[in-house]
């Protein structure tokens, strides 16, 4: 029997400019798994507005984590559409910073639910090709994510390397 490849792709639709999205293409051996935690952060989100009467919004957060051992900042604006009741879907971008400058760039995309008062997020996030010095290890890394957002705004996040 042949060793079987999966092919992870995964299109999104970010507004870079009109009519263009990101495509992302990962080659995997089987099985396909959730890796160690990679990441943790707390954060607030520090700024919404509303797009459009469809109920659209963009929020903005801002956050304080651990990547990989490497303490960083991260914010990030994430554009959030109603997808059902109390369901949602969220596009993101995003930059984690060290205090010594190096950074790590990322897209992403999530669902959403109630919980308990609470939002969870479910998704996948990529970062980009170009992190930098401390950083420079998740270039082109998938990531799977659970945030949870609580009534004042106020959030954690864990995201596992996807193997």
């Amino acid at each position: 029997m042949k060793n079987k490849r999966y092919l992870l792709l995964i299109a999104l639709i970010l507004p870079i400019l009109p009519g263009t999205s990101t495509i992302w293409a990962k080659t995997f051996d089987p099985p396909l798994s959730i890796g160690n935690l990679l990441y943790t952060e707390n954060g607030t989100i520090t700024t919404q507005r509303v797009l459009s009467n469809t109920g659209q919004t963009e929020n903005s957060y801002s956050a304080r984590g651990i990547l990989n051992g490497t303490n960083v900042t991260n914010i990030a604006t994430i554009d959030v559409t109603p997808s059902g009741p109390g369901a949602f879907l969220g596009i993101g971008k995003g930059v984690m910073m060290t205090r010594s400058g190096d950074t790590a760039t990322w897209t992403s995309l999530g669902v959403a639910h109630v919980e308990q008062g609470n939002i969870v997020v479910i998704g996948l996030a990529i970062f980009n090709g170009g992190s930098s010095g401390e950083l420079a290890s998740v270039n082109n890394l998938p990531v799977v994510f659970k945030q949870v957002i609580n009534e004042s705004n106020n959030f954690t996040t864990e995201a596992w390397e996807l193997r």
